[in-house]
């Protein structure tokens, strides 16, 4: 039985993940990086709620990989001075280092990934991941409650 583009597209996101951990030589999981590069994207600082929220993950779950991050001094946690039941995860000067390297290990690698396909085709693919990814969120919001 051939493979379902569910299958596929699974099979390559495992396998992206896998490539990032590796990427950093073990240093932090694919969700670290993301958190990261997040952090990165807002400026060095974001409320943990927020991180939730964009990466679609519970509370428990986001201060878990937190707590991993801040052992090993990527980030630093401290209540909102705005509002107390606010969480705000800053970057250290060690998490921005991490960041920037990984950040170009990892668009080197996608110039490798990437090179097997045209410029167009990696028009339609991105065209099409973004379809695939709304119509995931616009069902994700029918069925949530």
């Amino acid at each position: 039985m051939a493979e379902s583009l569910g299958m596929k597209l699974g099979k390559c996101a495992r396998r992206l993940h896998s490539v990032m951990d590796n990427a950093t030589g073990g240093e932090v999981s694919a969700q670290q990086l993301r958190i990261l590069g997040y952090l990165t994207h807002k400026g060095g600082c974001a409320v943990q709620k927020d991180i939730e929220q964009s990466f679609r993950l519970s509370r428990p779950a986001v201060s878990q990989i937190l707590d991993h991050m801040v052992e090993n001094g990527l980030v630093t946690r401290e209540v909102s001075k705005g509002d107390r039941r606010s969480r705000l995860v800053s970057l250290t000067d060690e998490g921005k280092l991490l960041s920037k390297s990984t950040y170009e290990k990892i668009c080197n690698l996608e110039k490798k990934f990437f090179s097997v396909l045209s410029e167009e085709e990696k028009k339609v693919l991105v065209n099409s991941l973004d379809k695939i990814y709304k119509a995931l969120e616009e069902y994700s919001d029918k069925t949530s409650c």
